[in-house]
């Protein structure tokens, strides 16, 4: 007769039948059915750097730098990431322009490039200037910066812009693969959409207390920022 043990009764083993065994294990989806069961995502593999990237576009919390109708500096930090981290175009659309956080992620090291753009909406020639950014060396951050070179797979949502003849050519020319993942799978993207949620926090939490005073100055802070954390991470 099996037998299991329970924390319960200290080191005691349970007499239990082979019924009641079968039950517990198909409770706790142990049972051989259970296990043999397609998994409902799969984790993807990369086998090098430069292999697989993942590209995501976000909103920043300081999501303009001043009011276009009456020049005011940017109010409401505080209830900023309740409200707006999530990306959520509507609750944007009474500004004129808003700061798009774009970042790249490698799914083998981890190493990463993110920058900003201040613009109405997502747009082709951002995607295009970043994903050139992102690939070229970057002699101004120092040689030791880890994100260049070209991968082989690029993973990135079914957005309008990344999905443009500018970027699908870009693309093409260089020899990349597109993956488009599934509208609102967040999770076919969690490389990067971790990524936004840790530089979100270490870097944009900062901007309370003292905001980048236009797009030149919260890229240059954005680049000495990620040149020093990634520096630290070898």
């Amino acid at each position: 007769v099996p037998t299991l043990s329970a924390s319960a009764v200290g080191s005691q083993p349970i007499a239990v039948s082979r019924g009641q065994f079968g039950k517990l294990m198909r409770d706790r989806k142990l049972d051989a059915r259970s296990q043999s069961r397609d998994r409902p995502a799969q984790s993807m593999r990369s086998l090098h750097p430069n292999h697989v990237w993942f590209f995501d576009i976000s909103i920043a919390i300081q999501w303009y730098f001043r009011d276009e109708a009456t020049g005011k500096k940017l109010e409401l930090y505080d209830d900023a990431g309740a409200r707006f981290y999530e990306g959520k175009v509507a609750n944007f659309k009474k500004l004129q322009r808003v700061i798009h956080r774009y970042a790249l992620t490698d799914h083998f090291s981890g190493a990463y490039f993110v920058r900003y753009y201040y613009t109405a909406g997502e747009r082709a020639e951002d995607v295009v200037d970043f994903l050139e950014r992102g690939m070229n060396a970057k002699p101004q951050l120092g040689t030791g910066f880890p994100m260049r070179g070209r991968p082989l797979i690029l993973v990135m949502d079914q957005g309008s812009a990344n999905k443009s003849g500018t970027v699908r050519s870009l693309l093409t020319s260089l020899d990349i693969a597109p993956e488009y993942h599934e509208q609102g799978n967040a999770k076919a993207s969690g490389s990067v959409e971790s990524r936004h949620l840790h530089w979100q926090r270490s870097f944009e939490g900062r901007l309370s207390q003292g905001f980048a005073a236009d797009l030149a100055d919260l890229n240059e802070h954005a680049e000495q920022f990620a040149t020093v954390a990634q520096s630290s991470r070898k």
